[in-house]
């Protein structure tokens, strides 16, 4: 037990003296400019500069701020109040277009004036055949997965968070085609 506390004592004082040591700048035979925290004699002490500090919140403090946008009234804090959309329409795929993958893939691009309010909970609904997906998307680019091959109809609507409709793109036409082993040749 003798022996232990100085042995404690100098495994601890260890890192505070790396964390006291300088840095020291040399230059070596062939011109080279060497930094080292290791004194040679040769080299000259370094005064570094303070670096950057960062603060961060605590998690009170994010807490608080978070209930006070929960809590905040609609417009207050947000600056100007979102007017409505102008228009939403089909870049991909156009009216009638054929799509050609085995997969089954249909990739969806959406225009949409003013871009998309996800922040307000805007979500794009899509409705394939008559039947609206169960997928939200919060971009106007999406794909849908595994079509099966054939003509089919899809229509884009954007919804607010209580799921009510506050645009629609008009309905667009897509045939999609699938390679068959049967209509290789050989």
């Amino acid at each position: 037990m003798k022996h232990l506390v100085p042995l404690l004592f100098l495994i601890l004082s260890i890192p505070m003296t790396s964390a006291l040591a300088g840095i020291y700048k040399s230059v070596g035979p062939n011109g080279e400019v060497i930094y080292t925290d290791i004194p040679d004699g040769k080299g000259e002490s370094v005064q570094l500069r303070k670096g950057s500090e960062i603060s961060f919140p605590t998690y009170k403090e994010q807490a608080r701020d978070l209930e006070t946008k929960v809590n905040e009234p609609e417009g207050e804090g947000k600056g100007k109040a979102f007017a409505g959309y102008q228009s939403l329409n089909w870049s991909r795929p156009s009216s009638d277009d054929t799509v050609w993958d085995d997969s089954g893939t249909i990739i969806i691009e959406l225009k949409v004036n003013p871009p998309l309010q996800t922040q307000q909970g805007h979500r794009i609904a899509i409705t394939l055949d008559g039947t609206r997906l169960p997928t939200r998307y919060t971009s106007p680019k999406l794909s849908l997965q595994n079509i099966d091959r054939g003509t089919h109809t899809l229509a884009a609507t954007i919804i607010d968070s209580q799921g009510r409709k506050l645009i629609s793109a008009p309905a667009t036409t897509v045939h999609l085609k699938r390679h068959s082993a049967l209509t290789h040749k050989r």
